[in-house]
């Protein structure tokens, strides 16, 4: 069976993309590539070279504090117990995305620092 196919470029790079579209785009951003030989990765990567260029001055580290911020906010209300496996979970999620170790160890200690046992 013959099959129209896109170019696809795999050099260094990390499959990334999982997100849902609505059903009208997708079946535009397919038809484009067919059309063009252009792969979704290819236009995918312009697109999200052109956000990072914009958001690029928000350095990684703001980044780990803003997500620290926003664990400490989830889990302020968890039981001991409950915080430690939303810890778990957040080092497991954050381990599984990539993440570099030392900003992954950073912001599980600064969550850690943020628990006041109730007396």
């Amino acid at each position: 069976m013959l099959r129209l196919q896109t170019k696809k470029k795999k050099n260094g790079s990390k499959r990334f993309l999982g997100a849902y579209v609505p059903l009208n785009l997708s079946q535009y951003l397919y038809m484009y590539c067919l059309a063009n030989e252009k792969s979704v990765s290819a236009i995918f990567e312009g697109i999200l070279d052109a956000w990072f260029f914009k958001n690029k001055s928000t350095s990684i580290e703001t980044l780990a504090i803003k997500v620290t911020a926003r664990a400490i906010k989830v889990s302020k209300n968890y039981t001991t117990k409950q915080k430690n496996e939303f810890l778990k979970g957040l080092e497991k999620q954050l381990t599984g995305k990539q993440i570099e170790q030392t900003l992954i160890d950073g912001i599980l200690e600064n969550v850690k620092k943020s628990y006041i046992p109730k007396i």
